[in-house]
């Protein structure tokens, strides 16, 4: 039989570990939809063709790295691009051609304190036809409370996309 006193502390400590549950689940939450966010506003530098929108969600020092799939071997070979991201930002330009890059279906977050990585299968289109697909990595860091892209990998694959 509880006393008043220990059904009111375990109450307290019920409620007291609930909210901290909530607010920790917010918290994960708040910086899943962070990082989305990021690499939807990657999404849209891809489409704005601006290397400032690069730049500005990029840290410099980090890479993108291209798997192309080699059309020529079976389509099991890649060839490899690999460049440092303010190198990537400098080639970006204006285009007469409108691109879109987008997820085919909703991307894995996982996040462990100031790192976090989005891993979802893409397509990309350009002047409304599907161009290629494929898988995007995204490598993020958290610094000064933002979010920022550090690497990119993806795979290029000119067949085997759905639709």
């Amino acid at each position: 039989m509880f006393t008043l006193h220990q059904l009111i502390k375990t109450t307290y400590i019920s409620l007291l570990v609930g909210f901290i549950s909530i607010a920790h689940a917010n918290d994960i939450e708040s910086d899943q939809q962070a990082v989305l966010d990021v690499a939807d506003k990657l999404f849209d530098a891809v489409s704005s063709g601006n290397p400032d929108d690069w730049r500005a969600l990029q840290l410099a020092d980090g890479v993108n790295i291209a798997l192309i799939q080699k059309k020529d071997t079976d389509n099991k070979d890649y060839s490899l691009r690999l460049v440092t991201n303010e190198s990537f930002a400098s080639k970006v330009s204006p285009s007469e051609h409108h691109y879109i890059e987008r997820w085919t279906a909703p991307p894995t977050i996982l996040i462990q304190g100031p790192m976090a990585v989005i891993w979802g299968e893409y397509e990309f289109l350009v002047d409304g036809k599907r161009s290629h697909c494929g898988v995007d990595s995204i490598d993020l860091i958290k610094q000064d409370g933002q979010w920022k892209v550090a690497n990119v990998i993806w795979t290029m694959l000119h067949e085997g996309c759905e639709g």
